[in-house]
């Protein structure tokens, strides 16, 4: 082997060394640079934040109201909810709210309602009428000029109300996002 060829091959794996050692320790140094940053809590770029503690439920909630406020989503004020009956007491019974424009994991409410039924309450059951009584009825309201009903309404006392009814429940505030609501007008069939 000549001299000439060594030495060239030599030169070779010196550069070949030199160019790994290099790549190793810009990698290294990269990776120091970027924990620092992400270290740093007062540092908002996209790689702090998308890879800090930020949580899904946190993600969701801000991804939900972004969309309500872009979109004009807002839940309307009601002062009226449906939803059926889970559970009952003496003066009390808790519904599932179907009608709720909420999110629990954003509002902070569930669907599940408590509604309270005091003296003045009125609570009535709502009874279609059959297409035959319909007919009489009309018949007989032909000459006032105004049509009946297709239901009769009749009150009846919270204990009328089984569990799994579906009730409708007219209040005087916002039920929104109230967990208890009392109950002006109950109605259910």
């Amino acid at each position: 082997m000549s001299p000439e060829k060594s030495l060239s091959r030599y030169i070779l794996v010196v550069l070949s060394i030199s160019v790994v050692l290099t790549a190793l320790v810009i990698v290294a140094l990269n990776a120091y640079v970027t924990n620092k940053k992400l270290a740093d809590p007062s540092n908002e770029s996209f790689l702090n934040t998308a890879f800090s503690s930020f949580s899904y439920e946190d993600g969701y909630s801000d991804g939900y109201s972004v969309a309500r406020e872009k979109f004009s989503l807002a839940p309307p004020n009601v002062s009226n909810i449906s939803g059926k009956v889970t559970s009952k007491n003496d003066d009390s019974f808790q519904i599932l709210g179907e009608n709720l424009y909420t999110d629990e994991q954003v509002d902070g409410v569930s669907d599940k309602r408590k509604i309270v039924v005091t003296s003045d309450t009125i609570i009535k059951k709502i009874t279609p009428l059959t297409p035959e009584e319909f007919d009489l009825a009309f018949n007989k309201s032909i000459n006032s000029g105004t049509p009946p009903l297709p239901y009769t309404e009749t009150e009846v006392s919270l204990m009328d109300i089984e569990e799994g009814t579906l009730v409708n429940i007219i209040a005087n505030e916002d039920v929104t996002y109230a967990e208890v609501i009392e109950a002006i007008e109950v109605t259910f069939e």
